[in-house]
Parts: structure tokens; C-alpha cells; sequence
């Protein structure tokens, strides 16, 4: 017993077995977080681009309510949000409105009251 409390204190650092098991553990613990992440990350971002859709969409309906005529008679060509399309007043900080994913600007085309909103290529 005293042989081996006098090799504990006696002891400078962690053997190279400890090292590894502490090194092994961690890339397991790794392994695991980074797919976890990368789903919840994917997942938030889809969730921001519905909610976006959600957002541009209703201010359509909204210019299309503002022009107090048929629905089916509005056509707007395609248009960029935040670059001065029709519904960029119906938007709170309607440049800011961007695909989480890519970043770039998202387009809204309304044809015979028919809302299509897309995203631009390049920004």
C-alpha cells in the first residue's frame, strides 16, 4: 500500500494509455456533435426561408388588397425584394430579406394574382 501511494505522489504526469483514452473519448464525443449540428443548423435555415416566403408572401397580398381591383387582373413582372419591388413597402427592412442558405436577394413575380416567389442566382 505504501509502495503505491508513494508512486502516485511520486508521479509527474499522465501516462501515454491515459492520453489516448482521453483523446479517443473526445473524438467519439466529436463524431457525434458535428452531424447534430449540421442537421439543426439545415433545419433552422429551412425554417427561415418558409418563415421568408411566409413574410413576402403576405405583403403581396397586401398590394394586391391595396389596389382595390380584381386579384385576377394584377400582374407584376418579376421583380427583386429590396431593390424596389412592388411590395417592398409592405416589408420591414425588405433588404434584409435574403435566402438563409445563400444569401442572396429572393424575386417575387405575381401573375393574374398568382404569387411565385424564387430566389435571384447571383446576388
Amino acid at each position: 500500500m505504501q509502495i503505491l501511494l508513494r508512486r502516485v505522489l511520486n508521479s509527474q504526469g499522465f501516462t501515454l494509455v491515459e492520453l489516448m483514452v482521453v483523446i479517443v473519448i473526445i473524438s467519439v464525443l466529436v463524431a457525434i456533435a458535428i452531424p447534430v449540428y449540421d442537421s439543426v443548423t439545415e433545419n433552422a435555415q429551412n425554417k427561415a426561408h418558409e418563415a421568408n416566403e411566409r413574410t413576402i408572401f403576405g405583403a403581396a397580398q397586401m398590394y394586391i388588397a391595396s389596389l382595390g381591383k380584381d386579384p385576377n387582373n394584377v400582374t407584376v413582372p418579376t421583380e427583386t425584394i429590396g431593390k424596389g419591388s412592388v411590395v417592398d413597402p409592405y416589408l420591414h427592412n425588405p433588404q434584409d430579406l435574403k435566402h438563409p442558405k445563400t444569401g442572396n436577394p429572393y424575386t417575387i413575380t405575381i401573375t393574374n394574382g398568382k404569387v411565385e416567389i424564387g430566389c435571384t442566382e447571383n446576388p
